[in-house]
């Protein structure tokens, strides 16, 4: 039984195929000369109810019609919820040759439990 109750975080340990950036990172980097692009891979509506300040919204299923804004980027940091669509966009983007690619360690749940700020509405 106990071994059954770990299966849904199991499920969520799939391997990324990126660098994790952490938190504290992203966090320390916001505001300087090494911030990186953030994005939010998940739907518009999920966006507007919280995000990262400064995160821009491209859902994951349409990534491919922004792959030239993504080029010109010192650094792309992705992110969802939990996991699921963010290795789907990292699929997207590493098989459209996009350099500079990483995930945010724990996405938006670790983002709001490390205590950070999170930004509602539209826009960065």
């Amino acid at each position: 039984v106990w071994l059954l109750s770990l299966l849904p975080a199991l499920a969520l340990c799939e391997e990324f195929q990126t660098p994790a950036v952490s938190i504290e990172e992203l966090a320390a980097r916001r505001g300087t000369a090494e911030e990186l692009l953030v994005v939010d891979v998940r739907p518009f509506a999920e966006y507007k109810s919280g995000h990262v300040p400064g995160a821009i919204n491209i859902p994951h299923t349409r990534l491919q019609g922004k792959l030239d804004q993504l080029r010109g980027a010192d650094g792309v940091v992705l992110y969802c919820a939990l996991g699921k669509r963010t290795r789907l966009a990292e699929q997207t983007l590493l098989d459209n040759q996009i350099p500079n690619l990483f995930h945010l360690e724990g996405g938006l749940r670790a983002w709001r439990q490390a205590g950070h700020e999170v930004r509602t509405g539209w826009g960065p």
